[in-house]
């Protein structure tokens, strides 16, 4: 009783947030990495306590569905959870020969959704919705219809990984553009009474009682992650003999399965912000220059930095500094698309001159392009200002500006006296 209070007390003001989007008909976004304790969360939106302060108060019908460390469903999957759980919390009959479809699901949620009454509304409260994100438009339009045309009736409170700050689904962005506006909700980290609480939590999971030196050595090594500091108090438990900070990491970082959970999480994040991540780490001056971009700002919201750039979590550090992206499963490929140009889905930002001579290498890649065609393509109104010179700092320039997307300037190739290639 004393820990939900305390859970209760600590999510406060989330709680807050996610009741007025839902009066409003909004989308609740709610994002935190792996192990920080989403699953805490709606362990509060199911007390006892918000059932009667909001759930029956406003009249709203809330559907728990979890899909907490599963891999992602197949689309039928998918439709046959999500509307068993809808119909049987609803009291709504599906027919006994449904097949599951993008249609069926379509037409049997909207029907559930007419069979409420007006002056109910539903939410969806959605655990975990980062193993979701690779569903495809049927999907996504079904939900957004249903929020879109039901004047609010229909609300969703989405929990997930970072996964969705950056999702490549590009009908998982719409849904996160149109119906939350890019607007999320970061879980903070648990201050020093809810690391308390959530030991105690662990104790009794474990059944177990640790000594007041192995909760401080928790408290101060955990960074106020729930996993964390349920990792470390099995591992204490395990281990009485662990005195200090500097034993106690010994002894967690040769465990190989927190080795790859660590992974996991900063596999997790947008790949630039863990590029921006690696880099701050090395050298915290680099923060205030990242945090002009929104994939810097992610990493002190989604806490693993200080806002003076230190890194919060020294238990990861080591596993951090090794840690590589698998680049097979990236696409490396720069793209044109409506006359812009991408790499591994940002948007390159060019100048006029920039963009016309990238322009002409990528129609032509991996071939050469002559000193004399890139000059005509750019002053072909004023053939003048025809410049050597000129060109070489355009391409100076052009390489600088693709290395800040994380792009080889080696890309564009010099042939001596001749021009410039493209190389795929």
């Amino acid at each position: 009783m004393k820990s939900q209070s305390q859970y209760y007390l600590f999510y406060r003001s989330n709680l807050t947030t996610i009741c007025q989007n839902i009066k409003r008909g909004k989308v609740s976004l709610v994002v935190g990495i792996n192990s920080i304790g989403k699953t805490l969360l709606v362990e509060q939106l199911k007390s006892g306590k918000f059932i009667k302060d909001f759930w029956n108060k406003e009249k709203f019908l809330p559907i728990f569905l979890e899909f907490k460390d599963k891999t992602p469903p197949k689309p039928e999957q998918l439709y046959r959870y999500w509307l068993n759980e809808t119909s049987e919390q609803i009291g709504f009959k599906l027919p006994i020969d449904v097949t599951y479809s993008d249609f069926s699901f379509h037409l049997y949620l909207s029907e559930i959704v007419r069979q409420v009454k007006d002056d109910k509304r539903i939410v969806f409260v959605v655990l975990d919705a980062q193993n979701i994100l690779n569903q495809g438009e049927a999907f996504y339009k079904s939900l957004i219809y249903l929020n879109r045309f039901t004047y609010g009736k229909v609300s969703y409170i989405l929990l997930s990984e970072p996964q969705i700050l950056d999702c490549p689904n590009i009908w998982a962005r719409r849904f996160v553009q149109d119906l939350a506006k890019n607007k999320f909700i970061f879980l903070k980290l648990f201050d020093t009474k809810t690391r308390r609480v959530d030991i105690e939590r662990e104790e009794n999971l474990l059944g177990c009682k640790l000594n007041e030196n192995q909760y401080s050595l928790i408290i101060k090594n955990s960074g106020g992650l729930h996993g964390v500091i349920g990792a470390l108090a099995y591992f204490l438990k395990n281990n009485p003999s662990i005195k200090d900070s500097g034993q106690l990491k010994k002894l967690v970082l040769r465990d190989l399965m927190f080795q790859y959970w660590i992974e996991d999480i900063f596999h997790s994040l947008p790949l630039k912000s863990i590029q921006i991540l690696k880099r701050v780490v090395q050298s915290r001056e680099l923060l205030n220059s990242s945090q002009k971009d929104i994939f810097g700002e992610w990493l002190v919201d989604l806490g693993f930095l200080r806002s003076n750039g230190t890194f919060r979590h020294p238990l990861m550090l080591s596993i951090l500094q090794k840690y590589t992206v698998d680049h097979s499963e990236l696409d490396n490929r720069l793209k044109l698309i409506n006359n812009q140009f991408f790499y591994q889905r940002q948007k390159i930002k060019l100048s006029k001159q920039e963009k016309i001579v990238l322009d002409r290498l990528y129609k032509t890649k991996g071939k050469l392009v002559s000193y004399d065609t890139i000059g005509e393509t750019l002053w072909k109104d004023d053939p003048e200002k025809y410049s050597l010179w000129a060109i070489s700092q355009i391409i100076r320039r052009l390489r600088k500006k693709l290395t800040l997307y994380l792009l080889q300037p080696k890309i564009i190739k010099s042939v001596r006296g001749e021009g410039y290639i493209l190389l795929n």
